[in-house]
């Protein structure tokens, strides 16, 4: 997504009305991709798969810190994973 957002903005550069909505369009699509990331952790942490789980969680830690404190007070067994932040250990490469 943001590649395709970088070829747009020769297109908008130095239009204001231009860049205002390539900023919410990329801010948008930022905030859709943040969602994704906390289904993800939640869904492969139901269905088992706690490898996934795990890669989702480190993204999600580091790209909205927010929302990543938002889903440890929701979901108490994400902090099992052992992500950095999250009150438990770091493990693995997380060290």
């Amino acid at each position: 997504i943001r590649a395709v957002y970088e070829r747009q903005w020769p297109l908008v550069a130095g239009d204001p009305v231009g860049e205002e909505a390539y900023h919410r369009g990329l801010g948008l699509l930022t905030e859709i991709f943040l969602d994704c990331l906390v289904e993800n952790v939640e869904e492969r942490l139901r269905g088992g798969d706690r490898a996934r789980a795990l890669g989702s969680a480190r993204a999600l830690s580091a790209k909205s810190p927010r929302r990543w404190k938002e889903l440890l007070a929701r979901c108490p067994e994400v902090a099992g994973l052992g992500v950095a932040g999250s009150g438990e250990p770091a493990t693995g490469s997380d060290a």
